[in-house]
């Protein structure tokens, strides 16, 4: 039988080198073992990660989670973070995927509270499985600011050209108005301390958040072996209140700057607008052609914010999926208000968009 020529096992720092050839037959890209040491190994929380070898010893499937401390009301528990969901396309249909999300059932589902924002067709089989826990099956929208309107009309290019330029200037006119001297927005690159402080003060506010602290900050955005990352602290009277992660993504056909995370007082829309001022004037200055970003439904505080200065809702949206565990049970967990997630929640900039 098919399934006593497969192994399941947990992951090892070994296969790191090993999987690369799997993203080349799954994706057709290359990644690096670096990245994958980065991503499994460096990360300052536990991981849960299965591996599927065929008989002659290749890694043909992977199904991974980020054990990421959360807040949840007045616990601190670690839900599973799906991350990749990988199958070798002559492991599909069935062969390999169903053996490895039995283990993941037994090992994982059953056990603990899981979340993740997969691909539709991922989305589809998870769907299945949550399916005796009442699964939250719902959308995140996505909201654009247009920088450079050149790219997206039809026309020749000298009209693309002055679209662009009248857009681009007319985005730094309003991002200079209306500024806030009291704070002040740098970037930065020592991650002290202080931003535990901010973590323990701010997460307070929040029903449910995922751990925001030093640590995490510096693994995620800093030590990242592919994408760069920008660190904005917001500071007023000489102390921290607030940060916001941005990143550039350059595409074959557009730069999209991107607004990743932020940690502020859900009572300061004041630090917020000015951390997204000053932020998205610099990613204006460097030439990206949008400015995109996730937000919650139920965000109205930082929603106003973001519509004040020229994002509107895209008609994309990024699947989300959680459910799974005992402590599902808690009519809590079946709420969506409670919950707060923004891009740095996910893996969406990894290796590559997948």
């Amino acid at each position: 039988m098919l399934k006593n020529k497969l192994i399941s096992r947990d992951l090892t720092v070994e296969d790191c080198a090993r999987l690369p050839s799997l993203v080349r037959k799954v994706w057709n890209v290359d990644t690096t073992e670096n990245y994958w040491k980065w991503k499994y190994f460096d990360c300052p929380f536990k991981i849960k990660c299965i591996v599927i070898e065929n008989k002659d010893g290749d890694i043909v499937a992977i199904v991974s989670f980020w054990l990421r401390p959360a807040k949840f009301g007045s616990k601190v528990f670690s839900p599973g973070t799906i991350v990749d969901i990988m199958v070798a396309p002559k492991f599909r249909g069935g062969k390999a995927f169903g053996f490895i999300m039995k283990r993941i059932d037994m090992e994982i589902i059953k056990k603990i509270f899981i979340f993740g924002f997969p691909n539709p067709i991922s989305h589809k089989l998870f769907l299945i499985f949550f399916g005796k826990y009442k699964a939250i099956d719902t959308n995140i929208s996505i909201f654009v600011s247009v920088v450079n309107a050149g790219v997206f009309i039809n026309s020749i290019k000298p009209v693309k050209k002055i679209a662009g330029n009248i857009s681009r200037s007319f985005q730094k006119l309003h991002l200079r108005i209306n500024r806030n001297k009291r704070i002040l927005v740098q970037q930065v690159k020592a991650i002290g301390d202080e931003f535990d402080k901010l973590w323990e003060d701010v997460s307070r506010e929040y029903y449910w958040i995922q751990n925001r602290g030093k640590d995490y900050i510096q693994w995620r955005y800093q030590q990242h072996p592919i994408h760069k990352y920008q660190i904005w602290k917001a500071t007023e009277d000489n102390r921290i209140v607030g940060y916001l992660i941005t990143t550039i993504n350059k595409e074959p056909d557009r730069v999209r700057g991107m607004l990743i995370d932020w940690l502020v007082s859900r009572n300061r829309n004041d630090i917020f607008k000015e951390m997204l001022k000053t932020s998205c004037y610099w990613l204006v200055n460097q030439k990206v052609d949008l400015i995109e970003t996730w937000l919650m439904h139920h965000e109205k505080q930082w929603l106003r914010v973001l519509k004040s200065n020229l994002f509107l809702k895209s008609k994309r949206s990024r699947l989300l999926l959680m459910g799974g565990g005992p402590d599902y049970n808690d009519p809590n967990f079946r709420k969506i208000d409670n919950f707060f997630f923004t891009i740095g929640d996910s893996d969406y900039l990894g290796a590559v968009n997948f």
